[in-house]
């Protein structure tokens, strides 16, 4: 999270072939680990208004809710766009 002055700097150091690892191993750590996110269903849950439905509710995202009209095919810079349909 650069945006809150925090980042995560990862270094293979060393590759063994043949040799594995049950847990990775930290050989340098700074400050404190930030606190983990909770689950997108424990966050819905606390919401002031609740939500209806899934998290990822297939239907907001549905085909009939799509109208083709409004797509601009200029705007994606498709030389012969009309060729896809």
């Amino acid at each position: 999270d650069m945006l809150s002055e925090r980042g995560f700097f990862i270094e293979l150091a060393e590759l063994i072939p043949g040799k594995s690892l049950d847990k990775p191993v930290v050989t340098k750590a700074e400050g404190k680990a930030p606190k983990q996110l909770e689950s997108i269903e424990v966050a819905a849950s606390r919401l002031a208004t609740p939500a209806t439905g899934e998290p990822w509710d297939d239907e907001l995202f549905s085909d009939e809710s799509v109208d083709e009209g409004d797509i601009d095919l200029e705007g994606f810079d498709i030389a012969d766009a009309e060729s896809l349909y």
